[in-house]
């Protein structure tokens, strides 16, 4: 199980895609991938302070609505 609430099964592909699809059945409509995690989704290559960065990052509206669990880091627009 990658995330709390999400199952996947077993031989079920854990690289970035994967992990990214099993996140979004639990985020709110209003969350987007964002930062590193979206440069990787979109095949950029990633800076080299952050190429150790496996966290999945996501980005909300508001600070209260920020996902908070394990590997996953809420960000938050300022708009």
């Amino acid at each position: 199980m990658p995330f709390t609430g999400v199952r996947i099964a077993p031989g079920t592909p854990t690289d970035l895609l994967a992990r990214c699809r099993a996140l979004a059945t639990v985020l709110d409509d209003d969350v987007a991938f964002s930062h590193v995690t979206a440069l990787r989704l979109l095949g950029v290559d990633v800076p080299w302070t952050m190429a150790d960065d496996e966290r999945l990052h996501v980005t909300t509206r508001n600070a209260e609505d920020r996902p908070q669990r394990p590997d996953v880091v809420g960000h938050r627009t300022r708009q």
